[in-house]
């Protein structure tokens, strides 16, 4: 098991590496450049969807993860019921979602353009829970491929229309809806066809007990997913209501907050692999330490990877991605870059307590989160803007990640080591330096500069040692029966 993540690991970075950047740095770029402040109206639409996922969702995706991956038999029993399920979530979604936008005061353009984020969020709600089939059922490169597809069809699209000077000129924000709707459907299609012959669904009567029974059972993850979506979420449609300048503002923080939903792709691809092997693990009484203990140690390269290098650099990155790129906005990045590794560490612990079904404990810690992101937007939103917000931000992820930290170490017995643990604080601190240093004392052009800050961050990690051949080696010897346990699915 250990193994195949790795393995998957480094196949999944890869083709993320190739596919997402261009689509975030290219396609979504462009969009917010060519269409100007309707992408802010864009943002805070999206943002406002968000809010109510819990209906559309209702944590079926984590649940399904969970149960599939320790238990895969329970696909063809699950499969039927949890697609009914679906199907009438995601009608109540929508009803809901409009409904309230109309309450708070979106009508007219407005109202049409959240009416196609729905269908958007409808389809990749679907795209997500076929993945947890997949991903559940051991697919792991399946699933991989899967996770870039509608990116990579976007960039298809949208580059094409980017490219001929006519269509650039008329490019309008709808078209953007419509390239995802078009890409997210040919991504289901892909996955209903792969899954389908994979899984024998015997009995297509689906009794609404047997749904009811599901709910009860996936409520508790509903509360998870949403309890994050506000607190991640609802910074941008704050902004957008309490400010006269609103749309403008919410325009600024959708371009700082770019990078940071570009870093995030990576970190949920990289927890996404490891909830279900968690869970298999946890429910064959494996012993998970080794796993996480190198699975923190890459996190922690990654997040300084990412994150140190913008941080030093971001006024140039600002003003070089965008036309309007301003030093206010690059204020707004280092902050929200900088909560990114809280972010990171954050997802990565709420991933283990989900496999371990530590369910309650963790929705009172992201209730905390909502509470503060609420009441320090509310107080910093009026007199700093965007900026505010980005703080809020900040603030509330340093809480949640330290909160689900100190959970996993009263959870797990023994599974934080002072060993490793000094040496990540070492290697963060080592880090930090040298890059500072290099900024004081080096007259670089900013570009060199942040690919030597970046090659600072990566040769560091080998000099240190950070993840030795010998603690790959005891990873390697995780559960290797796991795998033939699970041979006859594959045939």
């Amino acid at each position: 098991m250990s193994r195949e993540f790795l393995i998957n690991l480094i196949f999944l970075l890869f083709i993320n590496a190739l596919v997402k950047p261009v689509y975030i740095f290219w396609i979504d770029r462009t969009v917010q450049n060519v269409v100007g402040q309707e992408y802010g109206i864009y943002f805070s639409l999206l943002s406002f969807s968000y809010l109510f996922q819990i209906i559309n969702d209702f944590g079926l995706q984590n649940f399904n993860a969970r149960n599939i991956s320790r238990h895969r038999s329970l696909v063809h029993k699950y499969l039927p019921g949890i697609l009914r399920l679906k199907a009438i979530l995601g009608v109540l979604y929508s009803a809901v979602v409009l409904l309230a936008a109309y309450l708070i005061g979106y009508e007219g353009d407005y109202l049409v353009l959240l009416f196609w984020i729905v269908i958007i969020q409808l389809m990749t709600s679907f795209l997500l829970y076929l993945r947890s089939n997949i991903a559940g059922l051991g697919f792991y490169r399946m699933d991989s491929f899967l996770s870039i597809l509608d990116k990579l069809l976007l960039i298809i699209i949208c580059g094409t229309l980017f490219l001929t000077p006519a269509l650039r000129g008329a490019f309008q924000i709808e078209w953007f809806l419509y390239a995802q709707i078009g890409a997210l459907g040919a991504g289901i299609l892909v996955a209903s066809l792969y899954l389908i012959p994979k899984v024998r669904v015997s009995d297509h009567k689906v009794k609404y007990t047997f749904m009811w029974l599901i709910l009860k059972q996936s409520y508790p993850f509903a509360l998870i997913y949403i309890l994050m979506m506000v607190y991640t979420r609802i910074d941008a449609v704050m902004l957008e209501r309490m400010l006269d300048d609103g749309v403008q503002e919410s325009f600024t923080y959708a371009s700082a907050y770019r990078l940071l939903d570009a870093a995030n792709m990576i970190t949920y691809l990289f927890v996404g692999l490891l909830l279900p092997m968690f869970s298999r693990m946890i429910g064959q009484k494996e012993a998970i330490g080794p796993l996480f203990e190198v699975s923190i140690k890459m996190l922690t390269i990654v997040t300084a990877c990412i994150a140190l290098p913008v941080i030093f650099q971001s006024e140039a990155i600002v003003k070089w991605l965008y036309d309007y790129g301003t030093d206010y906005s690059a204020s707004i990045m280092n902050l929200l870059i900088l909560g990114f590794i809280f972010i990171s560490f954050g997802q990565l612990f709420g991933a283990l307590l989900i496999a371990n079904g530590t369910v309650l404990p963790l929705n009172k810690i992201y209730i905390g989160g909502i509470i503060i992101n609420i009441t320090s937007n509310l107080i910093l939103i009026p007199h700093w803007k965007a900026y505010g917000a980005a703080l809020s931000t900040l603030f509330t992820e340093v809480f949640v990640a330290i909160s689900l930290g100190l959970m996993i170490y009263k959870t797990f017995k023994g599974l934080w080591q002072w060993r490793w643990v000094l040496k990540i604080l070492g290697y963060s601190f080592l880090t930090g330096f040298a890059i500072f240093t290099s900024y004081q004392y080096l007259d670089l052009d900013w570009k060199w500069h942040y690919f030597l800050t970046l090659a600072m961050c990566a040769g560091l990690s080998f000099v240190l040692r950070m993840i030795p051949s010998k603690e790959i080696l005891k990873v390697l010897q995780i559960n290797q029966r796991i795998r033939s346990e699970d041979s006859d699915i594959e045939k």
